[in-house]
């Protein structure tokens, strides 16, 4: 297969690839690396791509094709992606300098979190919408928050854990049990 590209919306670069099991051709997004991926759980076409450097990727076609949307992005280091569950086109990312949602399936971008450390990962409440969960590197702390649109507030949970290194962060149905 031949990689193509060609310049997309923006003069943001579009990369052409080809997954398959245990295979893939073509070229992936560029970036320093790509911390973590996130399919749209209502339509498996639709993917985003948290890129060291270059903001998020998103794919509309199962990810044959890929496209930068930085616009907003204060820092466009991002380390995660998290859609929503229920309502998809609103997107989390967690970046070097805090959190920002995208309420148009990641075209835009809005900061609702400033940190002075990196967000390593965010979780949805998987029913309370709009109810999510970050963990952060440096002061380690967990962050609560209620976001509503593009408003949102943060509440720390006192969770210290220094120098945790974080993986994937999950929210189950009774985890407002732990926090009050």
């Amino acid at each position: 297969m031949v990689a193509l590209s060609a310049l997309g919306a923006a003069g943001l670069s579009v990369r052409f690839a080809r997954a398959g099991v245990g295979v893939w051709t073509g070229t992936a997004p560029r970036a320093k690396s790509i911390k973590g991926i996130a399919r749209d759980p209502l339509n498996s076409s639709r993917m985003w791509v948290a890129s060291f450097g270059a903001g998020v990727y998103r794919s509309v076609d199962g990810g044959v094709t890929w496209t930068g949307h930085r616009s907003g992005l204060g820092n466009t280091f991002v380390r995660c992606v998290t859609p929503q569950p229920n309502h998809p086109d609103s997107v989390f990312c967690g970046t070097n300098g805090g959190i920002f949602l995208s309420v148009d399936g990641g075209l835009n971008w809005n900061q609702i979190l400033a940190t002075s450390v990196s967000v390593r990962a965010i979780a949805v409440h998987p029913i309370r919408t709009g109810v999510i969960y970050a963990a952060t590197f440096g002061n380690g702390d967990i962050w609560k928050g209620l976001v509503k649109t593009i408003a949102a507030s943060f509440v720390g949970l006192g969770v210290a854990l220094q120098e945790a290194i974080f993986g994937p962060l999950a929210a189950g149905p009774d985890a407002d049990r732990h926090d009050r």
